[in-house]
């Protein structure tokens, strides 16, 4: 009867373990490279998984923002984890017929040049206006006018603002927002 108990109690305890563990893998996967608004985003932070998400009853995406002047659109992406009130974000401006050609963010916070940055609650960085080596790039593979959906991908390498020679590798970001409706 003991060795009856014994097992079933390893086996409760090894399924317990397991589900855990898929749980926490779960968190360190990017999301799907979609194309449909899924309000989703994430990337490669100095080689781990972020990933954007979300407070109980909030809607991530809807700091992102368009406008267009003339015949340029700008574009502001915010992808925002609130479990650790870090967020990445993009600020793009390009002509109309430019859409979905590869960008050059080369510039910083304070130009009004294209940029990215990240913040966490220890640091921020930002691409540095005409360096060559703190810049990156965004893709749009997706932009809807209508629905307000845009889709892409993104990477940057990015400088601490505060001076510290800190650097930030953003890698194999994605994105698939909609934009304040």
């Amino acid at each position: 009867m003991k060795t009856k108990n014994h097992l079933l109690l390893f086996l409760a305890l090894f399924l317990f373990t397991t589900n855990c563990k898929d749980k926490e893998n779960e968190a360190d996967i990017l999301p799907n490279a979609t194309e449909t608004g899924a309000r989703t985003g994430g990337a490669i932070v100095n080689g781990k998984t972020w990933v954007a998400k979300k407070r109980k009853n909030y809607v991530p995406g809807m700091n992102n923002d368009y406008w267009v002047k003339g015949d340029s659109t700008f574009i502001q992406l915010r992808l925002e984890n609130v479990s650790d009130n870090s967020n990445l974000m993009i600020k793009v401006g390009f002509k109309n017929s430019e859409v979905n050609n590869t960008h050059i963010l080369n510039g910083s916070i304070s130009k009004e040049k294209n940029y990215a940055m990240y913040y966490s609650p220890d640091n921020a960085f930002s691409t540095v206006a005409n360096h060559p080596e703190y810049t990156g790039k965004i893709k749009f593979t997706h932009f809807d006018f209508y629905k307000l959906t845009l889709s892409g991908t993104f990477e940057f390498k990015a400088l601490n603002i505060n001076g510290s020679n800190q650097v930030i590798d953003v890698k194999e970001g994605r994105f698939d927002q909609k934009f304040y409706e």
